[in-house]
């Protein structure tokens, strides 16, 4: 997610990350066939991430932390 902690990651994955990954290797580049998967706080940002950009990712997958 976007924070001034961590910064634009969120901006980033959506932004330029997913059309780079589209450009240069053999996807299917549309929602259905994209997800996004964390664990833990990454687990946080996939499932928030894929709520904020459903024009992006079809699915999400997170699990909680070992220590919980």
């Amino acid at each position: 997610m976007d924070s001034p902690g961590t910064g634009c990651y969120h901006s980033y994955l959506c932004e330029e990350v997913v059309p780079y990954v589209d450009a240069r290797y053999r996807t299917l580049p549309a929602r259905n066939h994209r997800a996004i998967a964390g664990k833990s706080s990454g687990g946080l940002g996939a499932t928030v991430t894929s709520m904020l950009r459903p024009d992006l990712f079809g699915a999400f997958a997170t699990c909680r932390s070992e220590r919980e």
